[in-house]
């Protein structure tokens, strides 16, 4: 997952945005191996409802049934521990 900025930057930007926050937490911790990655491209595979999408973590390919992934939208993804 991307860093997040401290809870003041958040706190501001939100506020800037008009939203009152009373407190801000992370609500979960990320696992090991799990990467966020930006797709790079997303295309079709003939006869199936699947797509091929190049991820920006080392370009590496997926192929993925979620409907609507676009080009430029972030993903959590989990990979194998590399060695």
């Amino acid at each position: 997952m991307p860093e997040l900025e401290s809870p003041e930057v958040l706190e501001e930007r939100l506020a800037s945005l008009g939203f009152e926050t009373d407190r801000m937490e992370r609500v979960f911790q990320i696992p090991g191996g799990v990467v966020f990655a930006r797709v790079l491209e997303a295309h079709p595979i003939s006869s199936t409802s699947l797509k091929r999408l190049v991820l920006d973590a080392g370009k590496v390919v997926v192929v993925s049934g979620r409907e609507t992934p676009g080009r430029a939208s972030g993903w959590p993804w989990p990979f194998p521990a590399r060695r």
